[in-house]
């Protein structure tokens, strides 16, 4: 069983809209009715999932794993999310770095920004509503702390210190903290809500 499929941003679509052919149409308007029809599925299965866990917790995990061993971890997560009310649907099968930094604020703020994009601050000053599944990774990193959505002078204090080099103490070292993020040999960081999340994974 697979999720929804993904919107696919690798290809441009075309950029001229011309009335469809009457066979188009017909095609079009069936897979609409598909399409809809699928999406109130995902959308049903997961309460469903959701009910049986808050009526029978991790043993219901556990048994609907092992009857659907096809479902990975992190669809059933998703799944369980959507169900309760913490997800919008819409992030069910979404895979951009976006959609992923997303997923980590409170429902409401999901619906919100999937309806209207964000703004990111650009490098002359300016500011660009971007749709979620649109945004590069870096623009990801500058937009998402990791709880919230920066705001423009979030963003530029972010980029400020993203533009100011090191100091020889903090080149030597392994792992250094910048800000509310830890960094680490130079090539990674995580913020402090993902490191908590490790720890909480460790145990």
């Amino acid at each position: 069983m697979n999720a929804l499929p993904e919107t696919i941003n690798d290809a441009p679509m075309p950029t001229t809209i011309t009335a469809p052919l009457p066979d188009l149409a017909e095609t079009i308007g069936g897979f609409a009715t598909e399409f809809r029809s699928a999406c109130a599925s995902y959308l049903k299965a997961a309460q469903i999932y959701a009910a049986a866990i808050a009526e029978h917790g991790d043993h219901a995990r556990v048994a609907f794993a092992d009857q659907l061993p096809d479902i990975t971890t992190s669809l059933w997560r998703r799944l369980e999310s959507v169900g309760n009310g913490t997800m919008d649907p819409r992030l069910l099968s979404a895979s951009s770095r976006g959609a992923q930094s997303l997923r980590r604020l409170p429902a409401p703020q999901q619906t919100e920004y999937l309806n209207s994009g964000v703004d990111v601050l650009l490098s002359g000053g300016d500011s660009l509503r971007v749709a979620i599944d649109h945004l590069q990774p870096s623009q990801v990193q500058q937009v998402f702390s990791g709880s919230h959505v920066r705001t423009l002078g979030e963003q530029r204090a972010f980029l400020a210190v993203a533009a100011t080099p090191p100091t020889p103490s903090t080149a030597k070292r392994s792992v250094w903290v910048r800000g509310s993020e830890l960094h680490f040999n130079g090539t990674g960081k995580l913020s402090r809500l993902e490191l908590l999340r490790l720890l909480e994974e460790m145990g």
